[in-house]
């Protein structure tokens, strides 16, 4: 539940701390004097939409601090505040955050800074908001499925998510097969170029490495007159005609085998020399050999250049060594066959799509079903509910949209439309067209008060529901609020002294001006003080005994009735 909320520096709050109860805590005060304004703070810290423009002018920052306490055995708030690092401290979780006025956010739960959708997702589970414009929700068909779904989300939220699942499966299949056929439309053309490419490199047969062994030979090439002369020079001065290296070694080698069957001791001598000469004559013939490899064919130089030429030019399209060029083909090579076989794989994949929308139609079909049962849970829920908040002749009825073939949404195949008739006798018809303000104010609190046995939010907050209803119906509202009250923690900003006087926890909000500057304050009021503001909730500004004494009697009755329905 929610323990306190202090806001500071929003719109026309100064700084504030208002400490929540268990039960019914109501917020009374004249209009303007910041009521709503306290739900949108609450609303800021749990990351709802707002803006800079609430900072308090002159200021430069808003900052709202919600300290809740909370069930730590609930594994969908264990699991958001594991996800982000975080535990409760002692049972309770602090979510704060800053508005700055150049629109910077700062959100931190217990000290940690997180992003906004985090504060988001922690609200959904802690509080459910019913603002002031919430009633127009209930008026737009578009939005009673949604509702009905909330309602049975027990029985239907396997199934329900079973159907989402396969339709974002039967969507990915279409797109799949329809990408299949655009591409079957541009085949032919394409087909043509990664073909041209394709046969582009298969016609250079390249080899992984060549490209530089062409320009070690092409350089080889360039220089190959004075490598040449180099090398016939040594090798002439190693082999030539006299006393050559070659030749002396060969018979100083010869001697010394001689002179080693005179004298052992000679041998490793002669062993050296030999080597040496065999050496020297490996050497010589190498240098022979490669004299004899020189090239100095221009035509030779002008086929390399060519061939690196064209090595180059494919590099350029595509890839920067031949062995990106080699894996580009291997790439071009699966295109091709997948263009070639293009009908086989469309067929696969519209196949693929049927089966899919198969199953997509048959899990929606259950849930339809399903929600058919549900809605007449909901209906006889309803009415019954309805009929405790003075709408006894009430009939609703949850009428199902015949399918066109067409609908086809996450949601399944349902469309819904909310029925109904608040007069005996009279047929159902569209919730918009029947329904008054305060009827629909009524509605919605009894889907509330349906949806809060199943649902574990501990915290729920009414913003001025009390549109259109005043006198039996107003005191009606105010039990049911009370009987809720015994499950949630109720929040409720009032203008009905009925449902205020039910409260266990009541506070008033003042408008107060000082130097200049309007400021907003909230006082909790028990005994003298709460029978004035219900005797002004009663009758206005002027007090009297009268209205002071009707405020007493409302109050005796309220607690009376609390300490009946409430924990």
């Amino acid at each position: 539940m929610l323990s306190s909320l202090s806001v500071s520096n929003y719109a026309i709050i100064d700084n504030i701390t208002v400490d929540f109860q268990e039960g019914l805590n109501v917020l009374t005060g004249e209009t303007g004097a910041g009521k709503s304004i306290l739900v949108g703070a609450l609303s800021m810290a749990l990351g709802y939409r707002s803006s800079a423009e609430m900072v308090r002018s002159g200021e430069q920052k808003a900052s709202v601090k919600a300290l809740f306490t909370v069930d730590e055995t609930d594994p969908r708030l264990m699991e958001i505040l594991s996800g982000q690092g975080v535990e409760p401290e002692d049972g309770n979780i602090l979510i704060s955050r800053e508005i700055f006025s150049n629109g910077r956010n700062v959100c931190r739960i217990n000290g940690s800074p997180v992003n906004v959708s985090a504060l988001r997702e922690l609200g959904l589970i802690l509080v459910d908001i019913h603002g002031q414009h919430e009633h127009q929700k209930i008026l737009n068909a578009d939005t009673h499925l949604s509702l009905l779904d909330e309602f049975g989300k027990v029985s239907l939220g396997e199934l329900l998510a079973q159907v989402r699942d396969a339709y974002s499966d039967m969507k990915e299949k279409n797109r799949a097969a329809r990408q299949l056929m655009e591409e079957a439309k541009a085949s032919s053309e394409a087909e043509r170029e990664y073909a041209r490419r394709l046969s582009e490199i298969d016609e250079a047969n390249l080899k992984i490495g060549e490209d530089a062994e062409i320009a070690s030979r092409l350089s080889i090439m360039k220089n190959s007159e004075k490598i040449f002369s180099l090398v016939d020079s040594v090798y002439n001065s190693l082999y030539g005609e006299g006393a050559s290296p070659l030749s002396v070694l060969s018979d100083s080698s010869s001697r010394l085998e001689e002179a080693v069957k005179l004298d052992p001791a000679l041998a490793p001598v002669s062993k050296a020399v030999t080597e040496a000469w065999v050496s020297l004559d490996d050497s010589v013939v190498t240098l022979r050999d490669y004299r004899s490899s020189l090239e100095f064919s221009p035509e030779a130089m002008d086929s390399l250049s060519s061939r690196l030429s064209a090595i180059e030019r494919l590099k350029r399209r595509y890839g920067e060594t031949i062995e990106e060029i080699l894996s580009y083909r291997d790439e071009t090579e699966k295109k091709l066959l997948t263009i070639r076989n293009i009908d086989r794989e469309l067929s696969a994949a519209k196949e693929a799509y049927d089966l899919s929308k198969e199953r997509y139609m048959a899990l929606s079909e259950e849930l339809s079903q399903k929600r058919r049962e549900t809605a007449k849970e909901l209906s006889a829920k309803l009415i019954s509910v309805l009929s405790e908040l003075n709408m006894s002749n009430v009939s609703f009825e949850v009428s199902f949209v015949p399918f066109d073939g067409r609908t086809l949404s996450s949601s399944g195949i349902d469309r819904v439309e909310f029925l109904i008739s608040t007069n005996a006798g009279e047929d159902v018809k569209s919730l918009t067209k029947v329904a008054s303000g305060g009827e629909v104010s009524r509605i919605m609190l009894g889907l509330k008060s349906i949806f809060a046995e199943a649902d574990r939010t501990d915290t729920l907050i009414f913003d001025e529901i009390d549109t259109g209803i005043s006198g039996r119906t107003a005191q009606v509202v105010a039990q049911k609020m009370c009987e809720l009250s015994s499950n949630h923690q109720i929040i409720c900003i009032t203008h009905l002294p009925q449902i205020a006087s039910m409260a266990s926890n009541h506070m008033v909000i003042e408008k107060s001006v000082a130097n200049d500057r309007t400021a907003t304050e909230v006082t909790a009021v028990t005994g003298d003080e709460r029978t004035k503001e219900i005797a002004r909730m009663i009758s206005g500004v002027e007090l009297t005994d009268v209205t002071m004494s009707s405020a007493s009697e409302m109050l005796s009755q309220a607690e009376e009735y609390r300490r009946k329905h409430s924990r």
